[in-house]
């Protein structure tokens, strides 16, 4: 059996996008959008263009602390 560690490097975000929000892990906020838009696309395939075609700046992108 192969036991993955967790990456520490990788940080967790909470990102959202109008009523839409993905948690996804990434090494900063740019890899972590590259990420949700990725999930997103994949959860509204219809919006595909849509979601690939925003400004980053219409994400709000957090980084969710560990307890």
């Amino acid at each position: 059996m192969i036991r993955r560690h967790p990456d520490h490097s990788l940080k967790t975000y909470e990102v959202r996008v109008g009523h839409h929000c993905v948690v996804v892990q990434g090494s900063g906020r740019s890899d972590a959008l590259q990420v949700a838009r990725q999930r997103l696309a994949n959860e509204l395939p219809r919006l595909w263009d849509v979601i690939h075609t925003l400004d980053d700046e219409r994400f709000d992108a957090r980084e969710v602390s560990e307890q």
